[in-house]
């Protein structure tokens, strides 16, 4: 019993907290430091779970030690830091320390200790090494700390740096071989070791000396000791890099030298200065004034000086002079180039431009500098010149107004001259009238490409040529040049190829239709120079300059140019020679116009040639990829390329359908001209539309007030009403109802034509001479048309390509399908190996190329089940079923029987 008292004396003693757990959590004791620590009563504890004291962590800790709701027996102990509670609230940190009784089922002892003052003088002391540690370390000076006994104790990273001390000799702490590598890096390590030497028989001392590095640096090193109340325990070492400081100081010591020969040179040149040069005070008083003043004003310098500066000044303008003055003293802003008008001693006035500026002394402004120079001359030359400029700008106007004129009144009746021949061409002649409709029609192409020519040069020296930025496919641009030119290539005997490399993107945002100007007068001027070989049109991406630049080339086996005809071959209205013009014919503003627009659109158009070498022209631009189709671009008011051609919808209308197989699309055509009434009802119906035709404005809303028109194509110029006041009154009157597509048809071409047809409220714009392609692009875009879709071959693909070419009635035809029924079948073989083999990219492709050489002769269905195979393979990354090659195959042997057929066998 003694025992037992003494036990819980002892217990109510202790200073930290005891308390006993059961095995079930509870609270069995507390001692009398427990009801301090946690403002309980010993009675409000006893029968509670021990998470009123300690919320958190505990628990699982008792878990631990209980196995079966027994406490296990022996000297176990756990030690944890954990967050107790007050009776208030409030937390704090607490040590506990469990353990349990030695009998069996005896309860928990828990020992808490609050921790909260020991926590916050750690937290003290982390906060103050951690303050110690970011001094160092963002100073500008490195700095080395070495113990009494010569050992290194630690470095800033900025020391390391500065000694470009590598890491791993740093951490080895090798103290001989880091003396060893900063010695090395000195003028004169003897002097850096002996001054070492010297601090440390002197502990107590301060020292500061300079470092000169073998490499030109310069560093200070400071030493100072290092004491722990009075026993010094170490030296601390920083060093500064002063390079800069210590130039900038040589610097200053030259620069005063020099600025003391400059002020000799500045006063001679104030002297030598044709311009008046004149300083005078704050209160404007003269003092100075160079040997120009007096050549100009007339007053010698010893008159000059000491005079009011505005004896030079008119007295209506005194306000003004004073007013510069006074902001030149006030806010130190220099005037420049201010032109007035000065007071000579003969009192005659002199035009001069003035620039006036502060003088300072240091950061005082001491006076002012006036630099006068007499502008009378220059005056006299600024009228000529804006006489001169006036009248340039007045005949570039009057060039650009006749070559507008001019082109317009060309066009319309160049429009009856080849609409009406591209007629006569697809009606029956025999061999000798279509050789002559032929001749005609050709002429007519040949004028209008000098007019283009022309006036495309025209506008690029006016710099009014605007560019369009569209999706296309670089692939199907240069095989559209192939076709294009193939048959031309054809007559000479030449093999015309096209190139596209693998890792060009297959959508680019660029202007397709001025790089397709540009490559089919590089390609069509090489096949006119190439006697015999070939030619090849190709594009590539450019490397190591990013995806988005790509290299456009035309070779040729031809001619080749020598180095003079090379230099001025870009020049406008430049050929190789006269022979030149009279063979071939041809403006010589081709590469002149060619060069402009590629220099228009970021790049350079280069050649390499020699004679007889052939020649091969390249240009590089940047086209970004985009994942928009060549459909997805506003294409509006332009002609139409091939690959625009084939992409009208899948089911476009054959060229000589009837009104009704067209869905009896009606079409009013507003023009004047009788020819080109007759050209205009003659397209649209050979395109497949009813057309009514009415000759002025105002007979073409009372046509559209009584009838239903699908779309109205409008001449601009024409009696009565012309088309733009038409079409504003079409407008006006629609109210938000229904709008009926409007599109001009005009012999106006230039930029601001088609601005002005599309304020008026014009939706699209058909040039003169009528294009009957971009007619049936342009149509289609606004009206559109149903066509069964059970034709093996494309009409519309097929009509395109007859009119292509020679006028024989086959036109391209004649070409391009034996080469098709050539390739197909290989293509067709490879795709079959590939499928074989399980080749996913060799099988996507054979069908892509497939794909693409069947949509250039219109074998719409062999492309839409290549088309197939290849999503097949992007989508699955599995060959396809070798079924859906036999479906191509079936597909193939239909086109090319019905292409056989075309051609005659």
């Amino acid at each position: 019993m003694t025992h037992q008292h003494s036990s819980d004396d002892l217990v109510e003693a202790l200073a930290d907290a005891v308390v006993v757990v059961a095995t079930d959590g509870t609270v069995v004791r507390v001692n009398a430091a427990a009801e301090r620590m946690f403002g309980h009563e010993r009675s409000d504890l006893v029968g509670r779970d021990h998470a009123v004291l300690i919320p958190s962590g505990l628990t699982d800790s008792l878990a631990g030690m209980i196995a079966d709701g027994d406490v296990a027996p022996g000297p176990l102990g756990t030690d944890l830091t954990l967050l107790g509670r007050h009776r208030d609230g409030t937390s704090f940190p607490v040590e506990v320390h469990l353990a349990p009784l030695p009998e069996r089922g005896a309860p928990i002892v828990a020992t808490v200790r609050d921790v909260t003052h020991r926590q916050l003088h750690d937290d003290d002391l982390r906060n103050a090494l951690s303050l110690v540690n970011a001094t160092l370390e963002s100073t500008a000076d490195g700095i080395l700390v070495v113990a009494a006994d010569g050992t290194i104790a630690g470095a800033n990273s900025q020391f390391v740096a500065m000694w470009g001390i590598p890491e791993e000799l740093m951490a080895s702490r090798d103290d001989d071989r880091l003396l060893g590598f900063v010695l090395d890096q000195l003028v004169d390590p003897e002097v850096f070791v002996s001054k070492v030497h010297e601090l440390y028989e002197h502990p107590a001392e301060e020292s500061n000396d300079v470092l000169e590095f073998r490499d030109g640096r310069t560093f200070e090193r400071y030493s100072r000791p290092q004491r722990v109340d009075d026993e010094i325990v170490g030296r601390v070492w920083s060093f500064r890099d002063v390079t800069v400081r210590r130039v900038a100081q040589e610097q200053r010591r030259e620069a005063l030298a020099m600025l003391s020969s400059a002020d000799a040179r500045f006063r001679s040149l104030v002297e030598s200065s044709d311009d008046s040069i004149v300083s005078s005070t704050p209160q404007g008083v003269i003092t100075s004034w160079n040997a120009a003043a007096e050549r100009l004003f007339g007053y010698r310098s010893d008159e000059a000086v000491g005079q009011h500066i505005e004896m030079l000044v008119r007295p209506e303008l005194r306000g003004q002079a004073e007013e510069i003055q006074r902001r030149a003293m006030m806010a130190g802003e220099t005037r420049r180039s201010l032109e007035t008008e000065f007071v000579r001693r003969d009192r005659s006035l002199v035009p001069v431009s003035l620039t006036v500026s502060p003088i300072y002394d240091g950061e005082a402004i001491t006076g002012v500098s006036a630099i006068i120079r007499d502008v009378t001359v220059a005056r006299a030359r600024q009228a000529e010149l804006e006489t001169a400029q006036a009248a340039a700008e007045a005949a570039s106007r009057a060039k650009s107004d006749f070559l507008a004129t001019m082109s317009h009144e060309i066009r319309t009746p160049m429009n009856g001259v080849i609409g009406l021949t591209g007629l006569l061409l697809n009606t029956s002649l025999d061999e000798v009238q279509r050789r002559y409709a032929a001749g005609v029609r050709g002429a007519g192409e040949a004028l209008l490409a000098i007019i283009d020519d022309i006036l495309d040069f025209s506008k690029l020296e006016a710099g009014k040529v605007d560019l369009e930025e569209v999706a296309f496919g670089p692939q199907r641009l240069v095989e559209e040049i192939g076709v294009l030119l193939a048959s031309a290539a054809a007559d000479q005997g030449l093999e015309l190829r096209t190139v596209c490399a693998p890792d060009v993107p297959t959508a680019v945002l660029g202007d397709a239709g001025r790089i397709r100007q540009v490559l089919i007068n590089l390609a069509g001027n090489a096949v006119k120079f190439t006697p015999a070989g070939h030619v090849e049109v190709r594009v590539v991406r450019v490397p190591g300059d990013g995806e988005d630049r790509l290299r456009f080339e035309v070779e040729d086996t031809g001619i080749g140019i020598d180095a003079h005809t090379r230099a001025r071959l870009f020049e406008p209205f430049s050929q190789a020679d006269a022979s030149t013009t009279r063979r071939f014919g041809g403006t010589g503003l081709g590469l002149a116009i060619s060069r402009r627009l590629v220099h228009k659109m970021g790049g350079d158009l280069l050649v390499d040639s020699e004679p007889g070498a052939g020649s091969t022209f390249r240009f590089e631009l940047e086209l970004p990829a985009t994942t928009v189709t060549a459909s997805e671009s506003p294409h509006a008011g332009r002609r139409p390329s091939l690959e625009e051609l084939d992409t009208l919808g899948p089911n476009p209308v054959p060229l000589r359908s009837s009104p009704a197989s067209a869905g009896s699309r009606r079409v009013l055509v507003a023009e004047d001209n009788a020819v080109n009434q007759m050209v205009a009802l003659g397209l649209l119906t050979e395109l497949g539309y009813d057309a009514v035709i009415v000759s002025h404005g105002r007979h073409a809303l009372e046509a559209l007030e009584g009838e239903h028109f699908d779309a109205v194509l409008m001449d601009c110029h024409m009696p009565e009403m012309d088309g733009f006041a038409a079409t504003r009154e079409l407008r006006r009157r629609e109210d938000g109802t229904r709008r009926t597509p409007v599109i001009a048809m005009t012999a106006g071409v230039l930029d601001e034509d088609r601005d002005r047809c599309f304020a008026a409220g014009m939706d699209d714009f058909v040039a003169k001479p009528v294009d009957v392609n971009h007619l049936r692009v342009t149509l289609r875009r606004w009206v559109g048309a149903p066509v069964p879709a059970a034709n093996v071959l494309d009409p519309d693909r097929i009509a395109s390509l007859r009119r292509i070419g020679p006028d024989d009635g086959l036109g391209l035809l004649r070409a391009v399908v034996p080469a098709f029924i050539a390739s197909s079948a290989e293509d067709l073989a490879l795709l079959r190996s590939a499928v074989a083999a399980g080749d996913t990219a060799a099988v996507a492709g054979h069908a892509h190329r497939l794909k693409g050489s069947a949509g250039n002769v219109g074998a719409q269905h062999v492309e839409a089940a290549c088309l197939a195979i290849e999503q097949h393979v992007r989508e699955t990354d599995t060959v396809p079923d070798p079924a859906r090659v036999e479906r191509v195959s079936d597909r193939l042997a239909a086109a090319v029987h019905e292409l056989e057929e075309i051609v005659g066998g």
